[in-house]
């Protein structure tokens, strides 16, 4: 029933869908055992795998390190995002 007392319903509309990602990813699958899965969620999933990697990378000269910063915030807690800053710039510093 086209043109209806619901007309504007359904189809598209502007500003729905799926947003660009601000930093461009891959997904990745990975084969976790059920202990290992729990200890990942626990520790913050993707987010704290992504921070982790970040600081290895930090290590390497020339490597380009993007932290999502918003969703690490959201994620952990403004302390923890500070506390992963420091640990950043150490590294810089004794490199």
């Amino acid at each position: 029933m086209r043109g209806g007392p619901r007309k504007g319903f359904g189809g598209p509309q502007p500003n729905s869908g799926r947003h660009a990602l601000t930093v461009p990813t891959k997904p990745v699958q990975v084969r976790l055992t059920v202990p290992q899965w729990l200890e990942f969620k626990r520790l913050g999933g993707s987010a704290w795998l992504q921070g982790t990697m970040n600081l290895l990378l930090a290590d390497k000269p020339g490597a380009l390190v993007l932290l999502l910063i918003d969703a690490l915030a959201k994620k952990h807690g403004r302390e923890w995002l500070v506390e992963l800053a420091g640990k950043i710039n150490e590294r810089a510093k004794n490199a």
